[in-house]
């Protein structure tokens, strides 16, 4: 499997916003982040080669996770040592090679629970990966760090609209907005991109719920690894918020931060956490995981209580 050999250098190169917060844990902790990013990224980049993807090598690496083959890949080797080191689970990396797998090729979700199943296998497995790494053993964690892949996912996909499309890869629900309408928008056709814009608002609604249950689950995350999950959860957040305030049509061009509105939102952040977080993590009780959440993530058959922090 192709790809850069030094894990740290892929990180900073193809991840500005996650290396950046990431900078804000100890030189152990980076390294390990740096190594499972580059696990996840080579996955990433193996279902986003082309429209087709290369379900080869993502078939491959599914067959090499299971702990009765001996591995040879070295991508996979070198995640199944951070995972022995670090106590990840080989379940949620399965999944998560199953889900872009499942994603080569064009496509088109019905539903929003479809786009729930799909947030959760890219994203979600990567919170539940994330703890160990973070030092998360309590499997009440587990929720919560599916809630921010799933958050962070949904403003990924509010970003990369154009990029999706031309790869034949539509996941704005069917039952919110027709592909063919997308296609309009991109095409420049105002009725269209309007249309486009009130459903990216509604995807973003919808990640805003899985962000603010994710800012309260940061009350597991030890307090000197907690500001730099903040900070990251907080930047990519601010690439969807600020979609939402710039001109009509103007997730038509990919949006990323500048270094300006990331040092001002570094320093909001750091300076000052949300306050009902804040609250949450100060309490001697912790969070429980919300009901309404759960129902959605049931209804998308997503069963988090199978997951669990070795």
């Amino acid at each position: 499997m192709p790809a850069e050999s030094n894990p740290a250098a892929l990180f900073r190169a193809k991840s500005r916003t996650f290396s950046l917060a990431a900078k804000l844990f100890s030189r152990k902790d980076q390294d390990a982040v740096a190594r499972l990013y580059y696990f996840c990224r080579v996955l990433d980049d193996l279902a986003d080669a082309s429209a087709l993807g290369e379900t080869a090598a993502l078939e491959r690496v599914i067959y090499e996770l299971d702990p009765a083959v001996t591995a040879t890949d070295p991508v996979v080797l070198d995640f199944l040592d951070l995972a022995a080191e670090r106590g990840l689970s080989l379940e949620a990396a399965t999944l998560l090679a199953q889900a872009l797998r499942a994603d080569c090729g064009t496509r088109q979700v019905k539903n929003e629970n479809e786009l729930l199943s799909f947030a959760f296998g890219v994203a979600g497995t990567v919170g539940v990966l994330m703890c160990p790494v973070l030092g998360v053993r309590d499997p009440r964690a587990i929720p919560f760090a599916v809630d921010l892949g799933i958050a962070l996912q949904l403003t990924n996909i509010a970003r990369d609209i154009p990029e999706d499309a031309n790869l034949g890869r539509y996941y704005l629900p069917q039952e919110w907005i027709d592909p063919a309408v997308i296609e309009a928008a991109i095409a420049g056709d105002t009725d269209s991109i309007e249309k486009v814009d009130a459903v990216i608002q509604q995807l973003l609604s919808l990640a805003e719920s899985f962000y603010e249950s994710a800012l309260a689950g940061f009350w597991f995350i030890a307090s000197h690894n907690r500001r730099a999950v903040l900070l990251a959860a907080m930047l990519y957040r601010e690439i969807g918020q600020s979609l939402l305030q710039l001109e009509s049509g103007a997730w038509r061009k990919r949006r990323i931060l500048s270094a300006g509105e990331k040092i001002k939102l570094c320093l909001r952040t750091l300076w000052k956490a949300p306050p009902a977080a804040v609250k949450q993590w100060n309490s001697v009780i912790p969070p429980v995981h919300s009901f309404e959440l759960n129902q959605k993530l049931e209804a998308a058959g997503i069963n988090t209580s199978s997951l669990k922090t070795p």
